[in-house]
């Protein structure tokens, strides 16, 4: 082995190691994406009053400092030593379309590759975890689906029954 074949080596490994980063983010797209066409927002956007910026109703969003979009042609801080992007997918949830303060809802979750097929967990913030057990999911059809029933549970607790059961499901 050369010094020449150990460059051709790294050269294809750094290019496989961006594509994956890549196709991670684009995993979460897609994932808020499946989100919002199951849930069918009114708009897909909502504009903050004071700063004029742009909220998706529904989004992916980075977790590795301050919540926010997951940027795309970037390294992923949230990429976990087991391969896992760790982000969440936002629900911004509101009275009328008018009224503010919005109330984005979070849900962590992970997604990873394993022998090709991208794959989805809900992930535990206090533990730094994916839940246990770790329930990965391959169709990302199912997992929207979990992850709205998930949402609608966390939005139906009574108080009145006791205290709730520790969740990483939250506001922001």
């Amino acid at each position: 082995m050369k010094h020449s074949d150990l460059n051709k080596l790294w050269t294809n490994y750094r290019e496989d190691h961006r594509k994956w980063q890549t196709e991670l983010g684009q995993q979460a797209a897609l994932l808020a994406k499946t989100v919002s066409e199951r849930l069918e927002p009114t708009n897909t956007e909502w504009t903050e009053p004071s700063k004029g910026i742009k909220h998706r109703y529904i989004t992916d969003l980075d977790l590795s400092d301050k919540p926010s979009p997951i940027a795309f042609g970037t390294e992923y801080k949230s990429i976990n030593d087991n391969g896992e992007l760790v982000f969440a997918i936002s629900v911004t949830l509101e009275r009328a379309p008018e009224s503010f303060p919005k109330a984005p809802l979070t849900v962590p979750v992970a997604a990873r590759f394993r022998e090709g097929k991208a794959e989805f967990a809900f992930y535990d913030r206090n533990s730094k975890a994916v839940g246990q057990p770790p329930n990965w999911e391959t169709d990302i059809g199912t997992f929207a689906d979990a992850l709205i029933e998930r949402i609608v549970k966390y939005l139906s607790f009574d108080p009145f029954q006791g205290p709730p059961k520790k969740s990483s499901i939250g506001f922001q």
